[in-house]
């Protein structure tokens, strides 16, 4: 949760080490912060990763590749598009699209079968 706030403050312009300073906060204390949130969505993955094991719900590489081209499409004419284009291509990249991918058709799965609306 650290990298993704580092993440999102970096694409708006603000540097981590500002931020705790605004907030007057350390890494240390967000981290005690963000734990019981963290560990929700740890037990959540956990909980859902173990239902696609069991309903066999699996990506394919074909899915993948048509959600990284759509992106690629979406961005096309991005200025930035080049370094998103290689964004898109790293293999950390693929494997986290196909970890959110598989936790859509989970919870796809799950809503057909009336356990969630």
């Amino acid at each position: 949760m650290i990298e993704e706030l580092k993440d999102s403050l970096s694409q708006s312009g603000m540097d981590f080490e500002r931020y705790k300073e605004s907030i007057n906060k350390t890494e240390e204390e967000l981290k005690n912060e963000f734990r019981p949130k963290a560990e929700e969505r740890l037990k959540m993955a956990l909980i859902i990763d173990k239902i696609s094991e069991v309903e066999n719900i699996i990506v394919t590489e074909e899915e993948i590749n048509k959600e990284i081209e759509d992106a690629k499409n979406y961005y096309k004419n991005h200025p930035d598009f080049e370094n998103i284009k290689n964004n898109l291509e790293q293999p950390a990249y693929r494997q986290q699209l196909g970890r959110v991918l598989k936790n859509e058709k989970t919870i796809k799965f799950l809503r057909e079968q009336n356990f969630i609306d």
